[in-house]
């Protein structure tokens, strides 16, 4: 079950808000009939390079057939040596619904990673941080990512 704990932190100017959200998991899957993930521009030659896909990528709060969504990542991802990902993580979940995260980063490795988030909406406007993501499970059509949101955002509720 995922833990989502928002807590105020204050800094002079500007007050802040803390996010801290943790098991989280992303579920990519590549092929089949409930892929989220598809082709736009197919590989070059015997390499990955230029392999482009969109994605809308569904992210639950716990690893199980029976989490409940509570985002989706909506983008892209290219390879250029590296895979090159911008994405937009659009919260479902009632207490964010609306609210976004803007993401971006490399994928160096595989197995885990970062991603920084570079921008937000909503309850998380003008969000900065990093994503760690690391593989939870292969599956033989994807594969699930544990996901940990560690960021700040402003405060954006006037005080009288």
């Amino acid at each position: 079950m995922a833990n989502f704990k928002v807590t105020p932190h204050a800094t002079a100017p500007v007050d802040n808000t803390k996010l801290d959200f943790q098991s989280l998991y992303l579920r990519r899957i590549i092929s089949g009939p409930n892929k989220n993930q598809s082709t736009m521009i197919d590989r070059y030659g015997n390499t990955d390079f230029s392999f482009t896909s969109v994605n809308n990528w569904a992210i639950y709060d716990g690893a199980s057939e029976d989490a409940k969504l509570v985002a989706r990542a909506k983008g892209m991802r290219m390879n250029a040596v590296n895979w090159c990902n911008f994405f937009t993580i659009v919260f479902e979940f009632e207490r964010f619904k609306g609210s976004t995260l803007e993401v971006m980063g490399a994928t160096t490795t595989k197995e885990q990673g970062e991603w920084a988030i570079v921008g937000g909406t909503g309850d998380f406007a003008m969000a900065r941080g990093v994503i760690k993501r690391k593989v939870h499970q292969k599956l033989a059509d994807g594969e699930v990512f544990e996901l940990t949101i560690d960021a700040f955002c402003c405060n954006m509720k006037v005080r009288l």
